[in-house]
């Protein structure tokens, strides 16, 4: 059974029994993600649902869900909460390093991560729940958290390295929740910064072989090694919602897909994509099934492009 990742952020809005008051931050703040990511032209991700409870909005650049509870923004990622402590052959962290491009859009520089059983599939009450009640929650009772200070901080040095090689069976000892300040992170921030001076970095991570940064205060893909533009054009966003099997760019109200690579495999138009385990009964060299990506216009399919 996979037990998620969730990012909590405290917040400081007070009003979150005032409908008006709740639609106008939600929609502030996605107003400053939609800025610091140069989203144009894009759908509307903001959920406003009353009677649900549900007040959110979706980053696709970096496929996360951001709700908004009483005390708390709680961030889903969808994403394995053991992954988050794996690093690669590389040394490089990249669940982390997503996370830390979130945390840093907001303008912040740590952040608490916790599994699911201690953020939405919990016992709290997110509609009055606070942040000081979040941090005294625990899913386990033999870890108890009576203050932040109870909660440990995360440390590289005492996670494991991932390679293809190892077993991916074994499991680690993970505390329930951590405070993470993101000191790699923010080295690899300084390379990426050293190595492309010419641009401002929106993602250490890299979606596809590709960074996505502004150059002159307009968003665009360059290659992370060599710094060359993906495209001439900027661009109006992009989703990185294909679990890594590929890479959407939209432009002026249409989108288009493209390989990891950079190869382009559809002309700009309207309608989306999705992705799905291929069922070809194999795996991929790395080692998990092969994904498939659906043009939902056409119907057309890849299963890995290169």
């Amino acid at each position: 059974m996979s037990i998620n990742l969730s990012i909590i952020v405290p917040h400081d809005f007070k009003d979150f029994r005032n409908e008006g008051k709740v639609r106008e931050y939600i929609e502030n703040t996605f107003d400053k993600f939609r800025a610091w990511f140069g989203m144009q032209n894009v759908s509307d991700e903001v959920v406003i649902d009353p009677e649900s409870g549900e007040y959110s909005f979706r980053l696709t650049p970096l496929d996360m869900t951001f709700y908004l509870t009483n005390g708390y923004w709680c961030i889903e990622t969808y994403r394995n909460y053991s992954r988050y402590f794996w690093r690669n052959e590389n040394n490089q962290w990249w669940y982390r390093n997503l996370v830390f491009d979130a945390v840093r859009a907001m303008g912040l520089k740590s952040a608490f991560i916790c599994s699911e059983f201690n953020s939405w599939n919990s016992r709290l009450d997110e509609e009055i729940c606070t942040f000081e009640d979040w941090v005294k929650y625990s899913c386990d009772e033999t870890e108890t958290f009576a203050s932040i200070e109870d909660i440990p901080v995360f440390h590289a040095k005492d996670m494991p390295l991932y390679t293809a090689e190892s077993d991916k069976r074994v499991y680690y000892d993970y505390r329930q929740k951590y405070l993470d300040n993101f000191e790699e992170s923010i080295d690899k921030l300084a390379s990426l910064e050293a190595l492309h001076p010419e641009c401002e970095i929106l993602m250490t991570t890299q979606i596809g072989h590709f960074l996505l940064v502004k150059i002159n205060g307009k968003t665009t893909l360059i290659n992370s090694k060599t710094g060359t533009p993906l495209l001439d054009d900027a661009i109006d966003g992009v989703d990185n919602t294909l679990n890594c099997a590929g890479i959407v760019i939209r432009k002026e109200g249409k989108a288009a897909l493209f390989s990891n690579s950079g190869k382009q495999l559809t002309n700009f138009r309207e309608g989306d994509f999705a992705w799905k385990w291929a069922d070809i009964g194999n795996h991929c060299p790395l080692g998990y099934l092969f994904r498939e990506i659906i043009d939902k216009a056409s119907g057309q399919s890849w299963i890995e492009p290169e």
